[in-house]
């Protein structure tokens, strides 16, 4: 028995040799099959529960999974080792997909909590009568994530609050800086509108006083009822026919022509030059007065008013002012009213 187990695995050997060699090997097994069935043998008929009567078992189809088939050749001629066949794994679209969304969540939550990416406080620069800890109160950046900045919706947010800046530049930096350059209107003289002091810049433009150390007494000083946003009805051309008694003159409101219109920015850039033209000119204890009937004026302390109408032409109305008062005071008229809002035709009213 011994001698049969030797001749047996020496059999072996010898036909992994042989192989080896050149000689045909057996037939497939397909092949085998191929013979079978052509040889008029048929397979015997099968029946499966849920198929037709008649079915046959053999035409059920069958899905094998491909396996990656590994041998390793020994030192010894002809001998090898297979190892455990390792199925092939493919990543789906589906899987890619996964994994994408969970690396997504991942960077937003990170981004969201990092400190690194949180917001501290905005530089403004190009500040001179308000104070960056206020425009930063209003803005309320601090603690949010830089990349909910939105730097147009910021720049129109600071046009709409603050009047007095003409222009805002926002630019927004990783990983968390916040930089506004604004452009300050400067101030050039006071309206007090009912008590309540409103700075007006050169182009017009009205906004309220922030700075309660600002010193309001270095502008021109204008006292009005009249919002800047309504300024109108100023009187203006109003003409006297030659010969006509001052003291018996009288207005109608068909001598009244319409004033200054509205602009886009509240005060005319006319308006706001003739005021700061006017202010040197007022005497002294006077005060500069816009009037909604009479427009520009002032109330002289020695016992009259003075009518400057509209803006136009404020230069030669303040040379027929001059002229007038020299004659009166020559004279030794005590005027009540001096009207110059027609520079060509001037009048006075004396006093009963």
């Amino acid at each position: 028995m011994i001698w049969d187990r030797k001749k047996r695995s020496s059999f072996r050997l010898t036909s992994k040799r042989d192989n080896k060699k050149g000689r045909p090997r057996r037939s497939t097994s397909s092949k085998s099959r191929r013979d079978y069935s052509d040889s008029g043998s048929s397979l015997p008929p099968v029946m499966v529960r849920g198929m037709a009567t008649g079915a046959l078992a053999g035409n059920s189809k069958t899905y094998n999974r491909s396996r990656r088939r590994i041998d390793i050749p020994l030192s010894v001629p002809g001998a090898e080792v297979r190892l455990p066949s390792i199925p092939q794994i493919k990543i789906g679209w589906r899987l890619f997909s996964l994994l994408l969304v969970f690396l997504s969540g991942f960077l937003i939550y990170e981004f969201w909590n990092s400190k690194e990416y949180m917001m501290d406080i905005a530089e403004v620069v190009g500040l001179k009568y308000i104070t960056s800890r206020e425009v930063n109160s209003f803005l309320a950046v601090q603690g949010k994530p830089v990349f909910m900045l939105n730097p147009i919706s910021i720049k129109q947010d600071l046009l709409d609050t603050y009047p007095e800046f003409s222009d805002v530049s926002v630019k927004v930096e990783f990983p968390n800086k916040l930089k506004i350059d604004v452009v300050e209107r400067a101030p050039v003289l006071v309206w007090n509108y009912n008590g309540l002091n409103m700075l007006i810049a050169e182009d017009g433009s009205a906004y309220p006083q922030r700075d309660e150390n600002l010193d309001i007494n270095q502008f021109p000083f204008i006292r009005s009822d009249t919002n800047p946003s309504d300024v109108s009805g100023i009187a203006r051309d109003i003409t006297i026919p030659i010969g006509i008694n001052p003291n018996q003159l009288e207005f109608s409101p068909g001598t009244l022509n319409s004033g200054l219109e509205k602009s886009e920015i509240l005060l005319s850039a006319e308006l706001v030059s003739a005021i700061q033209f006017l202010s040197d000119y007022v005497p002294d204890r006077a005060e500069l007065i816009y009037d909604e009937v009479h427009g520009l004026m002032w109330e002289d302390q020695r016992g009259w008013d003075v009518f400057f109408g509209d803006p136009e032409s404020i230069e030669l109305k303040i040379l027929v002012y001059k002229a007038l008062f020299n004659h009166l005071k020559s004279e030794g008229l005590q005027p009540e009213i001096i009207s110059i809002e027609s520079p060509h035709n001037p009048y006075y009213r004396l006093e009963e």
